[in-house]
């Protein structure tokens, strides 16, 4: 297949998928994954797709779908923030305090912990990391206060930083 061809079959996939990573594009399509990261990097210079981390989201006008929304973060390189979280929980003991954003793969994270008996105290930003958390009866959370964000479910703003200040 010529270069032409698989771009414009990347640029097809990723406006139908809305986003998607470069191991889902390249099983799907039988190249290399640096072959595909080389079509992502020049389609996302010609505009025609937003790279991001680990694979490209579709530039297209889609009012359903915004990557500041929590549900829309979580569908996004699920698998690899699952074993980001495995990994992390191996670093955790006893009566330590952790500070957890309100990030996707924290979640992930939150919810290995919310089914250890693991002794903790969680400071977070995060409505669904404490929401995961909150039947524990070994861990502790802090919310940290601030303004709620649209559709991210995260507590931002100044008040949370001087809290942890």
């Amino acid at each position: 297949m010529i270069q032409s061809g698989r771009r414009d079959q990347i640029l097809e996939i990723v406006n139908k998928e809305k986003n998607i990573s470069v191991k889902q594009l390249s099983s799907k399509l039988g190249f290399a994954e640096s072959t595909i990261r080389s079509d992502l990097n020049l389609l996302d210079k010609q505009g025609l797709i937003k790279r991001i981390h680990g694979g490209a989201a579709s530039t297209e006008k889609n009012d359903d779908f915004d990557y500041r929304r929590f549900e829309n973060r979580l569908n996004t390189e699920h698998e690899e923030k699952k074993e980001i979280a495995q990994k992390a929980i191996e670093y955790i003991d006893n009566d330590e305090v952790l500070i957890l954003d309100a990030s996707t793969t924290c979640y992930e994270l939150a919810k290995l912990l919310a089914n250890t008996t693991l002794r903790l105290t969680i400071l977070t930003n995060g409505i669904k990391i404490a929401e995961v958390l909150k039947n524990n009866p070994n861990i502790s959370i802090v919310l940290i206060g601030g303004i709620l964000a649209r559709n991210s479910y995260a507590i931002e703003g100044d008040f949370g930083v001087d809290i942890l200040d």
